[in-house]
């Protein structure tokens, strides 16, 4: 394709016609390595650059960034690649599991003499304080996958102005009510609001959020078992689960210690006996671990914060963050990206989650999953019933196991 685009500049501009088919030609095939399982892209890799840089110079890319060699239609290309891995899929996948799982406990019960109380299917109850636009659109992204999979919701939402107490009055209600199977917290809270005291106040059997300090500190041990696990970093484990199915003995780097992603992917890692190495965003000389790393987590809210030069070829990269970029000249305008490279990662890595569409939609879906299990182990303890159906199996629950 380059000796075409060459032979067509000698002609003097003869031939457009040629010319872009060989620019089509050329385009298609620096995507290849992409859309190639990766002992064989990194064959095609060397040769694909070359393209690249050639059609750079005929500005065939049309609306391509300056710090992309790639336009904005080959990027959508490029996130079908099966090495991408569709968070959005995964989620819908676990959305199905758990509406499955829930007629057929339905099923099972069904003639049983079960307190009325206890209502006919999980209710997740979901508390969101103040104005902020993007949490009340991930409020809505829950409901919505709680009727998906046939679940109900109570929302509680309050005022900016809500007190300390207004908010603990709330929760203490929900801890109290039967029909509420799972109770969250849309975080950040306002400022004036003490977020930590809210955590503990909620009943460890009804955090399905999994932060309460008694979930964490299980979580944390090597012989107890947490009642719930973080959604984050359960989905985060899911996703590194469907490409390497054996994580032990495999070395893995998480790039942020957070309380919500970081630490509890680290110690959900650790029970499955992988090498764990957890490194904070300005820690020095960060590449000297993630070079030689299986599987890299990132969770530093920093866009382009691990390029690809920085991973070892064939890693599973899992991007955990999130940036919201404006356009200076369109405020209204803004795009969500993560802390990667997607670009020059994609080109090392086997796999790569993306931002949006990765982590995000999963995370999501096993806040639903856990609603399902909080439910169902009430209504196995206070029932005290042997149900004579299959035993539910729920995938991603094994992750301890």
């Amino acid at each position: 394709a380059e000796d075409g685009i060459r032979g067509v500049e000698r002609s003097g501009g003869r031939g457009d016609g040629y010319k872009r088919q060989a620019n089509e030609m050329s385009k298609l095939f620096c995507l290849l390595p992409y859309f190639l399982p990766f002992h064989l892209s990194i064959l095609k890799s060397n040769h694909s650059h070359s393209s690249i840089s050639a059609l750079q110079k005929q500005n065939c890319l049309l609306n391509a960034s300056p710090k992309s060699c790639f336009s904005s239609q080959q990027l959508s290309l490029i996130r079908h690649s099966p090495r991408v891995l569709n968070g959005h899929l995964m989620a819908a996948d676990v959305t199905r599991t758990v509406k499955y799982n829930l007629t057929s406990l339905a099923r099972g019960i069904a003639g049983l003499n079960i307190e009325r109380k206890m209502g006919k299917k999980p209710v997740l109850g979901c508390v969101l304080v103040g104005n902020n636009p993007d949490s009340h659109h991930y409020v809505k992204l829950k409901k919505k996958a709680c009727l998906n999979a046939e679940l109900d919701y109570k929302g509680y939402v309050l005022p900016e102005s809500t007190t300390q107490h207004e908010l603990e009055a709330v929760i203490k209600d929900m801890n109290h009510n039967k029909l509420v199977s799972g109770i969250m917290v849309q975080f950040p809270l306002p400022q004036h609001l003490d977020s930590k005291r809210i955590l503990e106040l909620i009943n460890a059997e009804k955090d399905v959020d999994g932060l309460h300090p008694y979930n964490v500190s299980r979580l944390a041990s090597d012989d107890l078992e947490p009642i719930f696990i973080p959604c984050a970093a359960k989905a985060v484990v899911f996703m590194i689960q469907k490409c390497l199915p054996k994580i032990k003995g495999k070395k893995a780097v998480i790039i942020g210690d957070s309380a919500l992603i970081g630490r509890p992917t680290a110690n959900l890692l650790r029970r499955m006996k992988a090498n764990v190495l957890v490194c904070k965003e300005n820690a020095k000389k960060i590449h000297l671990h993630t070079s030689n790393a299986d599987i890299v987590v990132v969770d530093v809210r920093t866009p382009k914060f691990l390029d690809g030069k920085l991973i070892k070829p064939g890693a599973v990269v899992i991007d955990a963050g999130m940036n919201v970029l404006r356009d200076p000249g369109v405020l209204s305008k803004r795009r969500v990206v993560g802390d990667i490279d997607f670009e020059s990662v994609l080109r090392q890595a086997s796999y790569v989650s993306p931002v949006p569409g990765g982590a995000g939609p999963l995370t999501i879906a096993m806040l639903v999953e856990n609603t399902f299990l909080a439910w169902k182990r009430t209504l196995l303890k206070q029932n005290s019933v042997q149900f004579n159906i299959e035993q539910i199996n729920i995938r991603s629950q094994l992750l301890l196991g």
